[in-house]
Formats: C-alpha cells, sequence, structure tokens
C-alpha cells in the first residue's frame, strides 16, 4: 500500500485509537500531576480534560497530515509538469555533437556521409606507395 493512501485511508482511525489513549494517560492515570484529576479527582474535571486532551491529539495529528498530504500532492504535481514539459519538448540536438551545415544538408538529401579516409584526407595530393614512403629529397 503507498504511504499516501495509508495516511488518507488508516492513519485517522490510528488518530482516534492515540487520542484515546493520550486522554486516558492524562485524565485517569494523571500523568501530569494536575490537581483534581484521576481517581481521586472530581468526574466532571476528568471528563473534560480527557476531552480536551483527546481533542488536541486529534487536531494535532490531522494537521500534521494534511500538510504531509498537501507537500505529497505538490510533489507529485512537480513531478507530472516536468514529465509534461519533457514530453512537449521539441526534439533538439544533443549539445555533445556541434550543429555542421554540410552534414544537415547531406542528410536532409539522403546521402551517406563520407568515410573517415574521405573525411580525414590530407587536402594535398599524397601518393600512395603501398606502405613504402620516399625519403623527402634534400633541398
Amino acid at each position: 500500500m503507498p504511504l499516501n493512501r495509508f495516511i488518507t485511508f488508516v492513519k485517522p482511525y490510528l488518530n482516534l485509537i492515540a487520542g484515546a489513549i493520550v486522554a486516558y494517560i492524562v485524565a485517569k492515570a494523571n500523568v501530569l500531576g494536575i490537581p483534581g484529576l484521576g481517581d481521586h479527582g472530581s468526574e466532571l474535571q476528568t471528563s473534560i480534560a480527557a476531552a480536551l486532551a483527546w481533542g488536541l491529539t486529534q487536531l494535532v495529528t490531522q494537521l500534521g497530515d494534511q500538510k504531509w498530504l498537501k507537500g505529497h500532492h505538490l510533489s507529485l504535481m512537480g513531478d507530472a509538469e516536468v514529465q509534461a514539459a519533457a514530453f512537449n519538448a521539441p526534439q533538439v540536438m544533443p549539445a555533445s555533437q556541434p550543429y555542421d551545415p554540410e552534414v544537415a544538408a547531406l542528410m536532409a538529401e539522403g546521402e551517406d556521409l563520407p568515410d573517415d579516409d574521405e573525411e580525414f584526407a590530407s587536402p594535398y595530393d599524397v601518393p600512395q606507395l603501398n606502405g613504402r614512403v620516399d625519403p623527402v629529397p634534400a633541398l
């Protein structure tokens, strides 16, 4: 179960149980040591203290849950906006490949790109000597 569904559907029941436990601890067990509460105090004061403790616990936990859910939904909305922007963005050439008008013209015409021998060949006419190198004539 995703956490947001747990917070939405299960956590309110856990908050009710937590409120009841806090109400008992504060009013009946009198852990805060408030005079007039507990087994030896007035039943009205004990009931009011229990109701206030339960209500305050419910308020704080619900506010925390709502704050978490709002932040979770804002996060989901931000993710959706990023995905939509990426989906609708125009296709661009990656920055790692600089734009070359000659290559773009060749690609538009459907011609093949030159191979490496043609691309990186020397602009000077160098005769092929089958692996032999003739000595450079002295000047």
